[in-house]
């Protein structure tokens, strides 16, 4: 399950309230942005047992003023609460729990599924995974081990280091001649697989979350409003489409990028 961008006022349970006397089970379920306006529990309230395995807690609690997130997110006592093999922010008492950031894909437009470097990528324990599918129907266990969260890592990411972007193309970017046609597709692999490094753009105007529906190997359904640039990823471009040199392209030549206001057909 995914507990996103959820609201108590009090002391209680933003994501879960669990009642008093309640044995509660929590397995690989993801707990973000959840928040209280006074007090602590902005993820998870506790009145009962409560265990939780193969997850991922973070950014919850109480919002202060600097939008800083001050605690777990948790109203529970330890004793309460068992986490095994688990992302907490600020940490958790347990075996196999990390207090990392777990590499969300895109968390600011709600897409919490895991890059391929996140510790949480093979960082579960199987004796707790119950399910065969995670939430979007994917195997639930693809790498050998489940990972930590909601959703399993099954992205292909035998990439290139450079990826290539031209509008027209139908290709898998590993060239010009085999370019990507939009640069969302080619932005969201960088965002999911850290090995891509760079990408290069052709000179013309690329629109926010724009895909074409007859390139069924990439999730235009995860295509955001806006361009997400991963932070140490290199992004060039103005090229003509045909250059094998970086100052082979021409200064007076530049692709554009807009913010997708309206939906842009595919």
């Amino acid at each position: 399950c995914v507990f996103y961008s959820n609201f108590a006022e009090l002391d209680g349970g933003g994501g879960i309230s669990a009642g008093v006397g309640s044995d509660l089970i929590i397995r690989n379920s993801t707990f973000h942005y959840n928040r209280v306006d006074e007090g602590s529990g902005g993820a998870l309230s506790c009145g009962g047992s409560t265990t939780v395995y193969n997850s991922i807690f973070w950014q919850n609690g109480h919002l202060l003023v600097d939008d800083a997130f001050n605690d777990t997110g948790f109203s529970c006592s330890p004793a309460k609460l068992i986490i095994k093999n688990s992302i907490v922010e600020f940490g958790w008492p347990g075996a196999g729990n990390l207090d990392t950031y777990p590499e969300f894909v895109n968390e600011e437009n709600g897409d919490l599924r895991l890059r391929s470097n996140s510790v949480a990528v093979d960082g579960g324990d199987n004796a707790f995974a119950t399910l065969s599918q995670d939430l979007e129907g994917n195997p639930r266990i693809s790498g050998g081990t489940v990972d930590m969260g909601a959703y399993e890592f099954n992205r292909d990411c035998n990439l290139p280091a450079r990826l290539y972007v031209k509008k027209g193309s139908t290709g898998d970017g590993s060239s010009w001649s085999s370019a990507i046609p939009a640069l969302s597709i080619a932005l969201q692999l960088a965002n999911e697989c850290a090995g891509v490094e760079e990408i290069w753009v052709s000179e013309d105007t690329y629109i926010a979350g724009e895909g074409q529906a007859n390139l069924s190997d990439y999730d235009l359904d995860r295509l955001a409003p806006s361009f997400k640039i991963r932070g140490d990823l290199k992004l060039v471009g103005g090229f003509a489409g045909t250059e094998s040199r970086l100052e082979d392209r021409s200064d007076d030549s530049y692709s554009i990028l807009k913010e997708n206001l309206e939906p842009v057909p595919s």
